[in-house]
């Protein structure tokens, strides 16, 4: 990469050299003083893309904040200014330093966010990683989500279409999570189809293959649209390039175990005593079976994951619109008892609940989409009707007197 860059710097004094050549023996227009200063204009941006290129060739040794700063500041170039996208409408001082409660150089904010507009790409920046490394991630979250946010107003001009790179680079799994309502919007309100494929082949950016994986297989196995398949299935298979993988292992890591042994048992610990639950898969539907201490059968009930399944309805009078919102799933109660208390924690069963104004809703979980109404305190997908109770932002689904479900409203 370093011999390719100081090759590319030896073709663009060569440029320089022919063009002043030319400059001197056609004349061209105005005076010799016009064409000294052509060539000086020349020679000016000559030698800052000379020492932009020299600059870079360091950059992984990089670690003091002050020397990023330094560094990066010596990268800045007029076209960095020219495309910081709505820097009219979004305050490009507003991301804190991590170390200390000092301002990120908005000069380096507007690098940061222009090399990836100017990038034709999609791939991480070195320089811009470094600037990440120094900000407060939590900052540097909101402000690109106000970028996004401008983007929207904008109407999604798909010319800026890499702010989708440090949108996805820097987002915390959660709101990784909301790639799939950014895909909805794209190709239900703005018929940005296309658009929204790029921002599904971005995600190959992030490094945690499960979540990543599971999300993309969604969009891979129940999208309508055949080109958001495509792009997530691709997406998958330059992930699983990356890894070093098949497709089919891949497939494998994602499909989530929940612990089980590989005899497909698995032992609760409920209070003083312990329940084995034994997946058996020689009728259907398949079926958990639950065994005492003594190995004695208790009961059959279905999986937790189909009993979820039952929410595709949680409700709220229309008339009240408090309700209205996104709500995480955080924990899953069964006599009392929290259940799949770990695979929540660790991201390997997520799922969350949207109500919508008209009275509609969707509820997602394992990246089964599960439509439902609204009303009157009951939710109804089909011919299941559940309870629900509403405390401030915290969200209990009654499924039954031993069985809830707990979601907390997303901010």
């Amino acid at each position: 990469m370093v011999k390719k860059k100081k090759f590319m710097a030896y073709l663009a004094t060569v440029f320089l050299l022919i063009v002043s050549m030319l400059l001197t023996a056609c004349g061209g227009p105005g005076d010799a003083k016009e064409q000294d200063n052509a060539i000086g204009y020349i020679a000016q941006k000559l030698m800052k893309h000379w020492n932009n290129v020299k600059a870079q060739e360091g950059i992984e040794n990089l670690i003091d904040s002050k020397d990023i700063i330094k560094y990066a500041d010596s990268l800045c170039l007029e076209k960095h200014e020219e495309n910081a996208v709505f820097n009219t409408e979004v305050d490009y001082n507003s991301v804190r330093m991590k170390d200390n409660s000092q301002r990120v150089p908005s000069k380096l904010i507007k690098y940061y966010i222009s090399e990836y507009i100017l990038s034709n790409d999609i791939k991480s920046i070195e320089i811009c990683n470094k600037i990440e490394e120094i900000s407060q991630i939590e900052d540097l979250r909101k402000f690109i989500e106000k970028i996004f946010e401008r983007w929207k107003v904008h109407k999604f001009n798909p010319k800026y279409k890499n702010i989708f790179v440090p949108l996805i680079r820097t987002a915390s799994l959660e709101q990784i999570s909301e790639m799939i309502g950014v895909v909805d919007m794209l190709v239900s309100e703005y018929n940005k189809i296309a658009l929204a494929a790029y921002g599904i082949r971005v995600l190959t950016l992030r490094k945690e293959i499960k979540e990543i994986g599971i999300l993309l297989n969604g969009f891979s196995l129940n999208y309508k649209d055949k080109r958001i398949r495509v792009a997530a299935d691709e997406t998958l298979e330059i992930i699983a390039e990356r890894e070093g993988i098949t497709r089919d292992e891949l497939n494998d890591i994602l499909v989530p175990n929940f612990d089980f042994e590989m005899d497909r048992s698995k032992i609760f610990e409920y209070g003083t005593k312990k329940i084995k639950v034994l997946l058996n898969i020689n009728e259907e539907p398949q079926k958990l079976l639950l065994y005492d201490e003594n190995n004695k059968i208790i009961k059959k009930f279905l999986a937790v994951i189909l009993l979820i399944g039952i929410l595709t309805g949680c409700n709220r009078d229309t008339k009240n619109t408090d309700i209205v919102g996104k709500y995480i799933l955080t924990r899953i109660e069964k006599d009392n008892t929290a259940i799949l208390e770990d695979e929540i924690k660790n991201c390997d069963v997520t799922g969350f609940i949207i109500f919508n104004e008209d009275g509609t809703g969707t509820f997602m979980m394992l990246n089964d989409r599960l439509p439902f109404t609204w009303k009157d305190g009951k939710i109804t997908g089909g011919d299941q009707t559940i309870s629900y109770e509403l405390d401030g932002d915290k969200l209990t689904l009654i499924v039954s007197a031993t069985e809830k479900i707990y979601l907390q409203r997303q901010k």
